[in-house]
């Protein structure tokens, strides 16, 4: 199996998981699901840079959900008239 190239590393670095697969397809000629796989495995393999990556807490989902609420509501109410 190929390895991920430097750009592709620095890019999982970044937190950008999606662009480093990119990276990986274009670098590599993969498919999508190879490359994601690729990427996947050497996540496993650097667990630290997985530890690095953003995550959501459920805090800003909870967040997310009220605006969306709160826009939905702001719609409804003028479309009612």
């Amino acid at each position: 199996m190929s390895e991920l190239s430097k750009e592709a590393i620095a890019l999982l670095e970044q937190g950008r998981i999606v662009d480093a697969i990119k990276m990986t397809r274009v670098s590599t000629g993969l498919g999508l699901k190879e490359a994601k796989d690729l990427v996947d495995t050497y996540l496993l393999q650097h667990p630290e840079l997985k530890a690095q990556m953003p995550t959501i807490s459920q805090e800003s989902i909870f967040r997310m959900v009220v605006v969306l609420i709160a826009v939905a509501a702001m719609l409804w109410l003028f479309f009612k008239n």
